[in-house]
């Protein structure tokens, strides 16, 4: 039943646990919004379960939970470091201009040239490497 599930994730919440659920119906709902971390799965879920949870799956497969795990934690990883590239970029320019004289056709160029590696380094995560090294395949190289 929908209370014995939220009274089980709140109990895990008194308790200390990080709670992750994954559900696909209308049941979940209230379990779902209740975790830490939501999990819809598939496009036979409910409407109600997919606004309710944090992350849908698009496939109805449980085994590819751990995946979608990995690829965010990367896709984290990669927002972390791309506002770094970021920052740095801006700290430079505006250190130059500052202190120096930084030429404005320079300054655009710098800037629009982090956007475009900023832009670059995320779309690694489209590589078909990305998604086998998320999977845990033990076939693909790294370096």
């Amino acid at each position: 039943m929908p209370e014995h599930k939220v009274d089980a994730v709140r109990e895990l919440h008194q308790q200390g646990a990080r709670v992750a659920l994954i559900g696909d119906g209308v049941n979940d709902a209230p379990a779902l919004a209740t975790a830490h971390t939501g999990i819809a799965m598939g496009d036979t879920g409910a409407d109600l379960t997919l606004e309710a949870a944090d992350a849908g799956i698009t496939r109805d497969e449980l085994a590819a939970v751990p995946t979608v795990i990995a690829l965010a934690r990367r896709a984290r990883r990669l927002v972390i470091a791309n506002l770094a590239i970021a920052a740095a970029f801006i700290a430079v320019l505006v250190a130059w201009d500052l202190l120096g004289d930084l030429p404005l056709p320079l300054g655009v160029a710098g800037h629009e040239g982090s956007t475009v590696i900023v832009g670059l380094n995320g779309l690694r995560l489209l590589r078909g490497a990305a998604w086998q090294r998320a999977a845990g395949d033990p076939t693909e190289r790294r370096p």
